[in-house]
């Protein structure tokens, strides 16, 4: 499974073009029950979106993470740009900013892959997934994208 940030239609890197409004493509996502799902994300977003410095979603949860190769078990507040969080399954996925050249802090150039290896559940259902960082509109950052599926949020598909 492949998806990107900022970008829901045409090829990696393009952006959704409303302003202020991020997006994972594709927002629904099918796997099947019990499998072994590694799920691979292209971040192209490089604004930073901190959260209370004790925050539970800069913590990897629920599998194991890597950037662009290297293993991470975090992303510290300065650097983290997006989440993808599964909150029934305990899963959150802290994605770094773009730019990241493979050793967290650094900054190179192009998309940041991130990869998150876990298991799905073993009964089929459907899970919402959203990005825990304040990324959207408004005062607060929690509005707009934040609220729409399609855009920071979906659904993870069990069968």
């Amino acid at each position: 499974m492949i998806g990107k940030i900022d970008a829901d239609m045409g090829a990696m890197g393009t952006f959704t073009g409303k302003d202020g409004w991020p997006a994972v493509a594709p927002a629904n996502i099918h796997v099947r029950a019990g499998a072994t799902v590694v799920l691979t994300i292209r971040e192209y977003d490089d604004m930073v979106t901190p959260m209370a410095d004790n925050s539970p979603f800069l913590q990897v949860m629920g599998g194991t993470e890597t950037v662009n190769g290297k293993r991470v078990t975090s992303v510290s507040n300065q650097m983290i740009a997006h989440t993808f969080t599964v909150p029934s399954l305990g899963i959150n996925v802290p994605l770094p900013i773009a730019g990241m050249d493979g050793a967290m802090g650094s900054m190179g150039g192009g998309p940041t892959t991130v990869r998150f290896t876990f298991h799905a559940p073993a009964t089929p259902g459907t899970y919402l997934w959203l990005c825990a960082t304040p990324c959207g509109t408004g005062p607060y950052g929690i509005s707009g994208a934040m609220h729409m599926n399609g855009w920071m949020r979906g659904h993870l598909i069990v069968s």
